[in-house]
């Protein structure tokens, strides 16, 4: 399924009991930077592999999270100038 928050960042992809969990793709903006997370979700957050990047731009995190937080680096791209 697919949920748009009022901001505009949005969320597509598995759910259980009206929670994003399982595999999924979010698009937030924080502070005029547009990012992208694709991976595992679990009760609402970020959990398990999964990749992070600017849109339109480089990978930022490429690794594990658990519960929410960024643990095991995969991969990080330096941002291009």
């Amino acid at each position: 399924g697919k949920y748009v928050w009022a901001n505009g960042d949005w969320y597509i992809g598995e759910w259980f009991k009206d929670t994003q969990h399982g595999m999924g793709r979010e698009q937030m903006t924080l502070l005029q930077t547009t990012t992208q997370y694709e991976g595992g979700f679990s009760q609402g957050k970020r959990h398990g592999k999964g990749k992070e990047t600017v849109v339109g731009g480089s990978t930022l995190k490429e690794g594990t999270w658990s519960e929410g937080i960024f643990k095991v680096v995969h991969k990080i791209a330096q941002k291009e100038m």
